[in-house]
């Protein structure tokens, strides 16, 4: 009866953060729990909101594994190769997050290719997040590369890095392994949910200087 209650309260708290991202259609996505193991099925509209229903369901603490059983079915109305790449170029144009500059946008029968220089490695994620929302783009394929603006070492890196975590997160950083080369950063090691796992991550994303991430992570 304690398992049944607790795969419950999962399943309601997925459930919960789905009905309040208005990027997603709750009504169309369901949620199984059964000893700690969660499933997901049902249909979104694109490659970003499937990635976006598996992130909240990864990040609700207590959560052991996630069984991805989407399907993405993109709108039945035609999208041409240029109206996707029209669409593209004017959401990454209006972002406030990103410069359009030195990045390249093609499309060649839905697959929508990047290519092109960021500062920041975020940048790149995010890039990616903007334009895979777009429906009709059946996948991305992201080919930026990050140059930082300013000089870092692989040392400061990690520094700074360490010092996010210590200062934002309830973690022993002895059970972690920080590992920066050529600003590429591997994260190994074991925390206790899937939350600070995907907080470490994205504390490594947004660190200046950094090129690329690695999440080598166990949840225990």
């Amino acid at each position: 009866m304690e398992n049944a209650i607790g795969d419950e309260r999962v399943r309601s708290k997925i459930m919960n953060r789905l009905v309040v991202d208005e990027k997603l259609d709750a009504n169309r996505i369901r949620v199984d729990v059964h000893g700690g193991k969660v499933s997901l099925s049902g249909v979104v509209n694109s490659p970003a909101v499937a990635e976006a229903v598996r992130a909240h369901a990864r990040s609700v603490a207590g959560l052991y594994s996630v069984e991805d059983h989407l399907t993405v079915l993109n709108s039945n109305q035609v999208v041409t190769d240029e109206q996707l790449k029209w669409r593209v170029s004017n959401i990454l144009l209006w972002s406030a997050e990103v410069d359009l500059r030195g990045i390249d946008v093609q499309v060649e029968d839905g697959i929508l290719l990047l290519e092109g220089v960021v500062d920041a490695f975020w940048k790149r994620i995010r890039v990616q997040e903007l334009a895979s929302f777009i429906a009709g783009v059946r996948k991305t394929v992201n080919n930026l590369v990050v140059v930082p603006t300013r000089d870092t070492t692989d040392r400061s890196i990690a520094e700074d890095i360490l010092a996010a975590v210590q200062r934002s997160m309830a973690i022993d950083v002895n059970n972690i392994t920080l590992k920066v080369e050529n600003g590429t950063v591997t994260l190994s090691g074991i925390v206790p949910t899937w939350s600070l796992f995907i907080a470490m991550e994205d504390t490594a994303r947004f660190t200046g200087g950094v090129t690329g991430v690695r999440n080598l992570l166990i949840v225990e």
